[in-house]
């Protein structure tokens, strides 16, 4: 990737995230997917259920995740 494909990906993804602390969400920037899988651990508590609603997303199980944002919703409680 070059210079500028980088820099124009990190001002989009900071963007992405000023906006949603905007709204209530915790947002967190991960450089790669074993890091997005690292946060996401961080971020369910021992116990909990987690649910995916039928994401055909999820279910395809993506080869490569560059960049990934993490949302938590405030109301949540997690």
């Amino acid at each position: 990737m070059e210079q500028w494909q980088q820099w124009f990906q990190e001002k989009q993804v900071e963007r992405t995230i000023n906006a949603l602390k905007k709204n209530n969400f915790e947002a967190v920037f991960v450089p790669d997917s074993k890091s997005a899988c690292e946060e996401v651990m961080k971020q369910i508590p021992d116990g909990a259920t987690v649910g995916v609603g039928g994401s055909v997303t999820l279910a395809k199980k993506p080869a490569r995740i560059d960049v990934a944002v993490i949302l938590v919703g405030e109301n949540l409680g997690i």
